[in-house]
């Protein structure tokens, strides 16, 4: 039979992107698709729940068939999360990444919001001090936080440069992730089709010396192309 090995919990192990959720086994699983020794079927964290049920209720055979309810999501997290492992980062994990406060400014610090427990967990902080930045899912699976302002305020501490983070590895990456062609700060940024877009926000005039009377308000868009590694 498949051992299943308990893993450290999912808060400290995982992060957001897109993939299946695979519990972890030794060997393959007859009857079953395996990939790297891991399940692969979609129904085995259910099977795997119906047979806790089994072993604490006794056997399902010395019963005979039943309905069962739906199965309480407690059940999943006290018993099966500490034995599931997840060959990529989990979809729908939500990051906030720097900002700034009172005591600090601008803000190194990342947190994610671990959406199977419910709780935020903390992750390694970013390589620069960021505010008023934006950040977007590279197609590879990577999240980039892009712009912003650093300690030196609007105007000095102005950035047109990208942190890379891998939900993969859950650390930051020196990517090589070419800079903005036009330092800003309050944009908005998405991602769609392969590439992320960057529109709007708050940057120098051309050629102006950097003090916050020569910021200006933006309509210029910028699209990243990820395959050139160019704005």
């Amino acid at each position: 039979s498949d051992i299943l090995a308990p893993l450290s919990p999912l808060g400290s192990d995982s992060a957001g992107s897109s993939s299946d959720v695979t519990p972890c086994s030794s060997s393959s699983t007859s009857g079953a698709g395996s990939q790297r020794g891991r399940w692969v079927d979609s129904s085995s964290c259910h099977a795997l729940c119906l047979l806790i049920l089994d072993d604490r209720r006794g056997s399902a055979c010395e019963r005979g068939p039943q309905q069962r309810r739906a199965l309480p999501p407690f059940l999943y997290a006290e018993n099966v999360a500490p034995f599931l492992r997840f060959d990529e980062p989990l979809p729908n994990m939500l990051y906030a990444f720097g900002g700034r406060n009172q005591s600090h400014g601008p803000l190194d610090t990342v947190e994610m919001l671990d959406t199977w427990h419910g709780t935020w967990v903390t992750c390694d902080p970013m390589p620069t001090r960021r505010a008023g930045s934006a950040a977007a899912l590279l197609p590879d699976g990577r999240l980039a936080v892009i712009g912003g302002y650093n300690e030196k305020g609007i105007a000095e501490g102005l950035l047109a440069t990208c942190d890379v983070y891998s939900p993969f590895t859950q650390c930051w990456e020196k990517s090589g992730m070419a800079s903005l062609l036009r330092a800003r700060w309050g944009h908005g940024c998405a991602s769609m089709g392969g590439k992320v877009y960057v529109a709007g926000g708050c940057s120098l005039l051309p050629d102006a010396q950097p003090r916050e009377a020569f910021m200006e308000t933006l309509k210029t868009c910028e699209v990243y192309d990820a395959a050139t590694n160019l704005w």
